[in-house]
């Protein structure tokens, strides 16, 4: 899955005017969606024998990923940071750990052992 943005809330003061607070609800309910879908997908992911594998851009990055700041430099710096992530291997994340694999029973069950031999 891509996610288009960082998944993880963020603290920030909001204005006292109403744009900025519609502006803040909106953010805050897009990334609580964003992490609503993660998990469903993952959970969908692990009953059907899968992982749900995700790339976002880092919660730590600072860069402004609001989708409103086209300006060059912004956008170059996205596109380095997915360079590196990339180049170091950390483009794709899990959206939560594996559990342990369930023990499958064998196809062809095993002789009984009788008297210590098989």
């Amino acid at each position: 899955m891509i996610v288009n943005g960082k998944v993880g809330g963020t603290f920030d003061f909001t204005k006292g005017g109403a744009l900025s607070i519609v502006g803040r609800s909106w953010d805050a309910m897009s990334k609580a969606l964003m992490r609503t879908h993660l998990a469903a997908g993952s959970s969908f992911a692990r009953r059907n024998g899968g992982q749900l594998f995700y790339s976002a851009i880092p919660d730590t990055a600072d860069v402004d990923t609001s989708g409103l700041d086209f300006a060059a430099n912004n956008r170059n710096a996205l596109f380095q940071l997915g360079v590196e992530r990339a180049e170091a291997g950390w483009a794709w994340a899990l959206a939560d750990s594996p559990e342990e694999t369930p023990a499958v029973p064998a196809a062809v069950p095993a002789a009984p052992v009788i008297s210590g031999r098989r």
